[in-house]
């Protein structure tokens, strides 16, 4: 990109167009400037309307975002400039946040990170680190913790509201939904982000989750121009810009076998321990305070970053932890089993003397390796119950990668976290829970509520169906409490997303405050 169209975007933010002002800036003489304009006109770059005899103005129009492509530019060609090119590019008249991206991008490319230097990342910690990062894999908190910051939604949910992120209007007609898609959105390869791009993503992930989410109720995804598509349904359906804020709606696009995304953050490197984010140079929002993120899977060395920081908590109460034993609805453990086991537990965590004879024939429960002490007790428990009783240990990797329907087991210990509004919801969309019961008369009804019907009659069937749950004693719940994050002091300004991860771009960060010795 020639470093003049920047010039003159800068020149014409400011000012009216004179053709002898931008020649001097130039230092061309306007014969030439008229050429370059028009070899500009003719890239499509932008529309030159020149005007003729007195009294008419010249105007330009430019058909691109040019700061944008300058930057893009920038990066790509970094190598190229002398420092003082470069610091001239920095004195230029500006918006800050363009700066501030020319500085980072400037920073990073000139004098690239220490592998062994993190004093640029933010460290957080996230239990695991995922094999593969893409919305169609099976969704935990570390994938959505990874998704939420490196990719954009069509919309997004704050505060149980729902906002346009990649749309930049939409409105229903009839049975369809037709979303217009904002402009120069650009993947993190520079790509630019077109309607077919979104169909494509859509389809895949309807595909995906037609059994969860009722989208068998899309007849169809059509493109109607390179930034407006429409989706059809057998009958309007709310819900569905819901479930279209969720990670696994995620747009992306794969290339050369790569996948790529539209948020603040692209991926610069991974491993089994960690994940390093970077700052997306492509990415259509303001530059984030944070520019580097460490995701590690050592809870010790986590604990070890923050130990000469002042730190605060935040806790989030939009969505909870909630760990409870689910049940086989397919297993021969009776009701009236389950009922009585249920009563047991309540009175344990009231006095664990509790005594009583075993009463359950058989009963095979599944943990995940690792499980925590108040797990253990629980087996200890349950095992005091059963006359006979087995104990199947799997890993984390194991039980997200495969479908529960195939565990030959009776219970299952399971830790969830649930949005506070929409607990059943989640799990029948979301959770492992609904590969048990999304095919239960009940679970389909209370699918059709939320589908097709409006957002007050949600809190109705959220409790309907909760009745549901404890009648039979399908689920026994062991714990349910809030997360709560420890962060830098210095931070400000911080979001999350309805399950409680954190926004890592919304971080505003203060002067740092040191921790006294």
């Amino acid at each position: 990109m020639d470093e003049r169209l920047f010039k003159l975007d800068l020149y014409l933010k400011e000012h009216t167009f004179n053709r002898d002002e931008i020649a001097d800036l130039f230092s061309v003489t306007t014969r030439q400037l008229t050429r370059l304009l028009n070899k500009w006109q003719d890239e499509g770059i932008l529309t030159y309307n020149s005007g003729v005899g007195r009294g008419n103005a010249s105007e330009i129009i430019f058909n691109v975002d040019i700061e944008q492509e300058f930057i893009t530019y920038l990066i790509r060609n970094i190598n190229n400039y002398t420092m003082e090119s470069l610091q001239a590019i920095i004195d230029y008249p500006m918006h800050d946040d363009t700066r501030k991206a020319i500085k980072v991008c400037i920073e990073e490319s000139l004098y690239g990170k220490k592998e062994s230097d993190l004093s640029d990342y933010h460290i957080d910690y996230i239990y695991r680190i995922p094999q593969r990062i893409h919305p169609l894999e099976s969704m935990d908190i570390s994938l959505s913790t990874i998704l939420l910051n490196v990719g954009d939604r069509l919309y997004y949910n704050y505060n149980n509201e729902i906002h346009n992120l990649l749309v930049l209007y939409d409105e229903w007609v009839g049975n369809e939904l037709f979303i217009h898609l904002r402009r120069n959105i650009r993947f993190s390869n520079g790509d630019i982000l077109f309607a077919a791009d979104v169909v494509d993503c859509l389809k895949s992930m309807i595909e995906k989750k037609r059994l969860f989410s009722d989208l068998n109720s899309v007849l169809g995804i059509e493109v109607l121009d390179h930034y407006k598509f429409k989706i059809t349904f057998q009958k309007r359906m709310d819900i569905v810009k819901i479930i279209l804020s969720q990670e696994f709606s995620t747009i992306y696009k794969v290339r050369d076998g790569q996948t790529y995304f539209t948020g603040a953050y692209e991926i610069e490197s991974q491993d089994e321990d960690n994940i390093k984010l970077k700052i997306n140079p492509y990415y259509h929002g303001p530059t984030p305070d944070i520019t580097g993120i460490l995701l590690i899977n050592d809870n010790d060395k986590y604990r070890a970053y923050f130990n000469h920081n002042a730190l605060k908590e935040k806790e989030t109460f939009q969505s909870y932890i909630f760990n409870f034993l689910l049940f086989n609805p397919n297993s021969k453990i009776t009701l009236a089993n389950r009922k009585e086991a249920e009563r047991i537990v309540r009175e344990f965590q009231k006095d664990e003397e509790i005594k009583f004879e075993p009463f359950i024939e058989s009963l095979k429960i599944m943990k995940l390796k690792g499980s925590k002490g108040s797990t253990e007790k629980m087996i200890d428990l349950f095992r005091r119950m059963s006359k006979s009783f087995e104990v199947v240990e799997m890993t984390l990797d194991d039980y997200i990668q495969n479908d529960i329907i195939t565990f030959d087991v009776d219970a299952i210990f399971m830790n969830e976290c649930v949005p506070s509004d929409y607990v059943f919801y989640d799990l029948l969309i979301n959770g492992k829970y609904s590969e048990w019961y999304r095919h239960l008369p009940e679970s389909q009804n209370f699918m059709y509520i939320y589908n097709y019907k409006h957002k007050p009659y949600w809190t109705y069937i959220e409790r309907i169906y909760k009745q549901f749950v404890q009648e039979n004693c399908f689920m026994i719940e062991l714990d349910r409490y809030h997360k709560v994050f420890e962060l830098p002091s210095h931070f400000e300004n911080i979001t999350t997303n309805m399950y409680g991860v954190i926004n890592y771009r919304s971080i505003i960060m203060k002067n740092e405050v040191p921790l006294n010795d």
